[in-house]
């Protein structure tokens, strides 16, 4: 992203206008759709420029990438198919 500084306006923008429409409409409280959006928009905006922004530049000025996600470890040692090889059954109470 060519400025750093607009990285966080998408998601306050997003999360503002969800989230506000959420407090308005769901909650029943007794808050206009106006100033529900600009209160939930000023946290998100609060936070992503003064948490995100600084660790952002700190992380891409140290060089290093982002650590890799961990594998997915979804099969089972040796197969879970062939003679002998069975899942065990679960139990149903």
């Amino acid at each position: 992203m060519p400025f750093r500084w607009l990285a966080p306006l998408p998601p306050v923008l997003v999360n503002a206008v969800i989230i506000g429409i959420l407090l308005e409409t769901v909650t029943g409280l007794d808050v206009t759709l106006p100033a529900a959006m600009l209160y939930v928009g000023g946290g998100q905006l609060a936070v992503c420029c003064g948490f995100g922004l600084p660790f952002c530049m700190c992380w891409s000025g140290s060089g290093s990438k982002p650590p890799a996600p961990a594998p997915v470890l979804n099969r089972i040692p040796g197969g879970a198919s062939g003679p002998g090889r069975t899942l065990l059954p679960l139990r149903v109470a």
